[in-house]
């Protein structure tokens, strides 16, 4: 059963007597024992997160203990104890661990039920939201504390890891001051997909050092960093453009605390999963593009430069990458050289004259690429001959020669009557489509030298 902890559920109340003692808080008296240091919840038990029964990590100072020089009294091990179902003897064992400073030996059960406190303040006070920040870093630090501490409680150590990761992913989606994590092959944390979540989430670019760690989790051939770091400067160099995925990131965790009644917990957060993204794409440079790739990336930028507005140019390019088929890694390659145009472009008067001084087998070249580029099927329909006019209007001949292109070029001209519109759609050889795009490498190379900047 799968339950989220954004709210509590419907019809229970929070614990109301009982408080959160957060790190750094007063200290509190029970029986004699003084305990320091917070993270626990103090007071009278309220409802149980989910399920019958109360709270079981409240420390009820109503209760009664007893003092004993030997603990005897201590659930076994296995247990998922709750505070106010020990004995007083095992009450005042677990306080005495608690006034130490939670150091020194200590029955496993007795980090079971410190535990439970921790996961209900996380999972169900908080619910992972970002007002919660300065209590899960204290609870993360705690936690590794006492792993390093624990090592040998095995059971204790797989649960606090799976806990650990769980808030290393919350602190991440609100750190104001984020690292990426160490890159680890073969495994994409918590706190790597919601960091790169915020970026997406907030429509920015994907840094080096971000994109690098993803890269080593997701590619399967991992690159060295520094290699890494310098092609990534030279293809990307205002970060990594990423599509968003539909899928919010959610983080699921089953707690230990009986007080949870068996739930596997689910976090749903405000950022896109990437880790439903096309593995290519954490390596943005992986080889020479195909053909097609390299087609797409001939037109775009005349698009780019005839004045398409974003919403356009979004319409186009996801047109062209379906139609031609580009693999993820090959739209983000695309995507980034039109970006690059934008910043550098030449002045329109400076394309035209590069164009005109073409020789003119190089000039047909170029126009058979971009109007095979833009057919679907070999066929140019009405619309698409509207974007190959816009490009050739800045290459210099305009719509004219266009036209005067498609009709030397076309097998069949396909007109319906229509006399708002043009209609007419023009059907291309096919073998001639083929030919263009195969070629579309080396005469894409001619067009990226028309639009290299100035200087």
């Amino acid at each position: 059963m799968t339950t989220s902890t954004t709210h509590a559920p419907p019809g229970r109340a929070r614990a109301t007597d009982a408080v959160w003692l957060p790190t750094g808080a007063a200290p509190v008296a029970v029986g004699g024992y003084v305990l320091s240091g917070g993270l626990f919840y103090y007071g009278t038990a309220g409802p149980a997160a989910y399920g019958p029964g109360s709270e079981p990590a409240v420390i009820d100072p109503t209760l009664p203990i007893r003092r004993v020089w030997l603990d005897q009294e201590t659930p076994a091990d296995r247990a998922r104890p709750r505070y106010g179902d020990l004995t007083p003897g095992a009450r005042a064992a677990y306080l005495e661990w608690l006034a130490a400073g939670r150091t020194g030996p200590a029955p496993v059960a007795h980090l079971w039920l410190f535990l439970a406190g921790l996961e209900r303040r996380v999972l169900h006070d908080l619910g992972g939201g970002p007002e919660g920040l300065a209590d899960y870093v204290a609870i993360a630090a705690e936690v590794a504390r006492l792993r390093r501490q624990h090592r040998r409680a095995d059971a204790f150590d797989a649960q606090a890891a799976e806990f650990t990761a769980l808030l290393a992913g919350v602190i991440a989606l609100g750190d104001p001051d984020l690292t990426p994590p160490d890159p680890q092959p073969g495994h994409a944390s918590p706190r790597l997909v919601a960091g790169i979540g915020r970026y997406l989430a907030a429509g920015q670019a994907v840094p080096s050092r971000w994109a690098y760690a993803w890269h080593a989790a997701c590619a399967p051939t991992v690159l060295d960093e520094a290699d890494f770091a310098d092609r990534f400067a030279r293809s990307q160099p205002d970060g990594l453009r990423l599509p968003t995925p539909p899928q919010p990131l959610v983080f699921t965790y089953r707690p230990v605390s009986a007080g949870f009644g068996e739930r596997t917990v689910t976090l749903r957060t405000p950022v896109p999963d990437v880790r439903s993204l096309d593995a290519a794409l954490a390596t943005p440079f992986g080889g020479d593009l195909s053909p097609r790739a390299a087609a797409a990336g001939a037109l775009l930028p005349l698009i780019v430069l005839a004045g398409a507005d974003d919403e356009l140019l979004e319409v186009v390019c996801r047109h062209l990458y379906d139609v031609h088929h580009l693999t993820g890694a090959e739209r983000v390659t695309v995507d980034a050289s039109v970006r690059r145009l934008g910043a550098q472009a030449p002045d329109l008067g400076v394309v035209r004259d590069r164009f005109s001084a073409l020789p003119v087998a190089d000039q047909d070249e170029v126009a058979r690429l971009l109007i095979a580029t833009a057919s679907v099927d070999a066929i140019v329909e009405p619309d698409h001959a509207q974007l190959l006019a816009a490009a050739f209007d800045v290459l210099g001949p305009g719509e004219p020669d266009l036209w005067r292109r498609l009709r030397a070029l076309e097998v069949v001209a396909v007109v319906t009557e229509d006399d708002r519109v043009d209609t007419t759609a023009t059907v291309l050889d096919e073998a001639m489509v083929a030919e263009a795009l195969g070629r579309a490498p080396t005469t894409a190379a001619t067009v990226s030298e028309l639009l290299a900047p100035e200087g």
